[in-house]
């Protein structure tokens, strides 16, 4: 053989080279189908996260297996295994479970994110996280700018870090609930995981 390669070795190669490819083009696909759903009809389908879900534990499982350590997870982006998808969901749901708390998302982008998390892996997940917060972040501002309401918008982040743990409210000064202004969470998921 030329160049001293095995064939069984270059097949094997190929197909994990093919596996990883699925993976990233259905975590494109689950964020382009969610991004649609999300501004069509306001909601993100449990079937497209929970394939997700699922699809990254498999695609984990076998690119890597079922083993590995938490060390290799956050310390290799390319470690692969059913550990790395479990450590990924449930690190992406236990940080926007706290932001889901206090209503500043909603179920769906709570699932998506779990989803990206198992599709990509801990360490993925963690930098994914990072550039999902700051996409949410520089939405949520312009958003508030335009409608000229961003110091309000302040005040009213604030007073979340101040209740923290206890559902939010939509009223102002003990007077009638004040007009809630939201936005699309998951062009900021998207955003901020590709």
């Amino acid at each position: 053989l030329s160049g001293g390669h095995h064939p069984d070795l270059l097949a094997h190669s190929l197909v994990m080279e093919s596996l990883d490819l699925a993976r990233h083009l259905l975590l494109f696909t689950i964020l382009c189908v969610a991004l649609y759903t999300d501004l069509a009809y306001a909601r993100v389908d449990n079937l497209c996260v929970y394939t997700g879900m699922l699809a990254g534990l498999l695609f984990q499982g076998l690119l890597g297996g079922w083993g590995g350590s938490l060390l290799a997870c956050l310390a290799d982006p390319a470690h692969a295994s059913v550990l790395n998808a479990l450590l990924g969901s449930l690190g992406a749901f236990t940080m926007f479970f706290l932001v889901y708390r206090v209503g500043g998302i909603g179920g769906g982008d709570l699932k998506l994110m779990a989803a990206v998390g198992s599709l990509s892996g801990l360490h993925v997940t963690l930098f994914a996280l990072l550039g999902v917060t700051a996409a949410g972040a520089a939405m949520a501002l312009g958003y508030l700018a335009w409608r000229g309401r961003l110091a309000e918008g302040l005040r009213g982040s604030w007073g979340v870090f101040r209740r923290f743990g206890r559902p939010a409210l939509a009223v102002a000064g003990g007077g009638p609930p004040a007009e809630r202004l939201s936005i699309r969470y998951v062009p900021a998921i998207a955003a901020g995981t590709l």
